[in-house]
């Protein structure tokens, strides 16, 4: 497990070891250890970190380049926009780009 983006996503938001230590409920030296690779939170804390930043799992221990946690929500739009005809997935890829300018 690599917990490398740990420390870039806690110094983005400005955060301190010691306040996503609490957040935790382990110490500032266990957030420090985490984020030198020294050693990995367990599974429960694991979730907690994604959870904290709002990232995937995945992204966390860098399997993944996608930040964003894929919910129900986004699989159902990804199903309904797959199933229309292609003219019509353009159209909304194009409305979707205009309205996005706003």
């Amino acid at each position: 497990m690599n917990l490398s983006r740990l420390k870039h996503l806690r110094k983005q938001r400005h955060i301190s070891q010691q306040v996503l230590a609490d957040h935790l409920g382990v110490s500032a030296q266990s957030v420090a250890n985490y984020e030198n690779l020294k050693y990995e939170p367990d599974i429960p804390t694991l979730l907690k970190l994604a959870a904290y930043f709002d990232v995937s799992v995945d992204y966390l221990i860098g399997a993944s380049e996608l930040a964003y946690r894929v919910g129900e929500q986004d699989i159902t739009l990804l199903r309904l926009v797959h199933q229309l005809p292609e003219p019509a997935r353009q159209a909304l890829i194009e409305f979707l780009q205009v309205a996005g300018q706003r």
